[in-house]
């Protein structure tokens, strides 16, 4: 019995959550439904473990510079991006980030003007385990963009200049 006293109990709690009273035109109290939304993005969490493996892996070089001129290799939110136009699901995405981790080679590069700018990036020697990690939490997160990123990006790409590091629906 003290069960479903609790469970009726624990049911009107979660079901009118949301929900005021007021008065209407005529005087009569009616229910009023109300949801909450937000367009704020969540930042990154900077303090994760993969947050951590990324910049310690990965942003020592590829996390833009305060000018264009001086980058020595893409931006991670231009990594992201192409590997995103050409891989359309989160599956594909991790695998060509981590291929190209585990044994970078120009003739496999998506990022061809990179690699005639920067050349081939060395071999690395984080584990593919690692790899993993980080493309998934690249794919699965909003990247900060260096402050000129999008007006260069607009200016090579056209219109599509803005947003690159924005997440893509996930499958």
């Amino acid at each position: 019995m003290n069960i479903q006293i609790l469970f009726l109990g624990l049911t009107a709690v979660t079901f009118s959550c949301g929900t005021s009273t007021t008065e209407n035109t005529e005087g009569e109290t009616i229910a009023v439904e109300t949801v909450a939304v937000t367009t704020e993005v969540a930042a990154i969490d900077t303090v994760s473990a993969n947050y951590m493996l990324l910049k310690n892996q990965c942003l020592i070089c590829h996390g833009g510079a305060p000018s264009h001129d001086e980058l020595i290799a893409p931006p991670m939110a231009a990594i992201k991006w192409r590997y995103s136009k050409q891989f359309d699901n989160k599956e594909d995405f991790v695998n060509g980030i981590v291929a190209w981790g585990v044994d970078p080679k120009e003739e496999e590069a998506l990022m061809k003007g990179a690699v005639k700018r920067f050349k081939v990036m060395p071999k690395l020697a984080t584990s593919e385990e690692d790899l993993r990690v980080i493309a998934e939490f690249v794919y699965d997160n909003e990247l900060q963009e260096p402050e000129w990123f999008a007006e260069h990006f607009k200016k090579m790409h056209g219109e599509g200049g803005k947003g690159m590091g924005m997440k893509k629906n996930q499958n």
